[in-house]
């Protein structure tokens, strides 16, 4: 059964003692249109909500919210058929960890359409139609369903951070900027705050937040309003990955910004992301410095190197090790190893 505002207005005029006539003509409609809204739940006009709130102490708010239910439910039997298809399909999204992670809260866990709803309000779609023409404008190249639910589910997490984020303008010097000032920061421990802060007072938003479980998910970029945005997931468990995750999708940024402006961009094509990685290499270590760096691993020359070009320790060892120049056992890399 599909319950709209109509059942709230019978009871309130029952309450009240007052005539479906009288309160027809209050409104300027007919009784046959207000026995239509009562017991055939027919939609109703804007006009006509705010005309049945000023004649009662219901608030305007609280009808459209019945409405849209309504039209919501309807719309899931359309769709779905049955309640069981629809608690299938809100099953791809795993919500139970999103709850968990206290990203996501459920009015009414025992009604399959409210918890729809709730998702809906959630990932801020109007409906499933609208999400599922969503996944031409985001970049990924899984193929597996459940992981784009995930990805929908953090991505909506990461918009919702990221309100509370105050960016300052950002022109097309302030990635270079940034950039140049990073090269003094990222000499000290990892503090991913003022990492933050930096960011956006260049004009960049940044959000870091927890990837749900089996996603293999760790860092996008789009463009919010005029504003680039970069969300990284916390699987890095060292400052030189999450620097070379940040650098990666600030090499997103320095070619890929117009796309990011109707893409989301997790995983672009292999041009794209051999370009992105290409970038957060030469940022993290120069080709010029790396032959060098290479050729001669003594620790006090790493260490003039280290110190002369703002290349933190954890930077180079742990490009030695990717690159099998050392083991990731050797002991210069367990000394300057900077878990986060």
């Amino acid at each position: 059964m599909i319950i709209g505002f109509g059942n709230y207005l019978k009871d309130y005029l029952e309450l009240y003692n007052i005539s479906q006539k009288e309160f027809a003509l209050r409104l300027g409609i007919t009784p046959k249109h207000l026995n239509e809204i009562i017991n055939k739940n027919i939609d109703m006009s804007d006009e006509l909500i705010y005309a049945i709130s000023s004649l009662t102490d219901i608030s305007a708010d609280f009808i459209f919210k019945i409405e849209q239910q309504k039209k919501n439910k309807r719309y899931f039997l359309e769709k779905f058929r049955t309640e069981d298809n629809l608690k299938k399909y809100i099953n791809n999204y795993e919500y139970k960890e999103a709850e968990k992670l206290n990203w996501i809260h459920f009015k009414n866990k025992s009604d399959t359409y409210q918890m729809a709803n709730d998702i809906l309000n959630f990932i801020k779609f109007r409906n499933f139609d609208c999400l599922d023409g969503f996944k031409k404008h985001v970049l990924f190249k899984k193929k597996d369903t459940k992981d784009y639910y995930k990805l929908i589910l953090w991505l909506a997490r990461c918009d919702e951070l990221s309100k509370n984020q105050k960016v300052k303008e950002y022109d097309n010097n302030s990635l270079y900027k940034m950039i140049a000032f990073l090269e003094k920061e990222r000499m000290k421990p990892l503090n991913i705050e003022k990492l933050k802060q930096i960011l956006n007072n260049y004009g960049i938003y940044l959000v870091i937040e927890e990837a749900l479980k089996g996603s293999k998910i760790r860092g996008s970029f789009k463009v919010k309003g005029k504003n680039p945005a970069i969300y990284l997931t916390k699987l890095y468990k060292d400052k030189a990955s999450f620097y070379y995750a940040l650098y990666h999708e600030l090499g997103h940024l320095k070619t890929d910004f117009n796309q990011g402006k109707n893409k989301v961009i997790i995983e672009g094509d292999s041009k794209q992301e051999n370009r992105a990685d290409e970038f957060a290499q030469n940022q993290m270590i120069p080709d010029s410095i790396w032959k060098n760096i290479k050729s001669n691993i003594d620790e006090k020359e790493l260490l003039k190197i280290s110190k002369k070009n703002n290349i933190p320790m954890c930077f180079i060892t742990t490009r030695l090790a990717y690159f099998k120049i050392i083991e990731y056992n050797h002991p210069l890399y367990t000394k300057y190893k900077e878990a986060i």
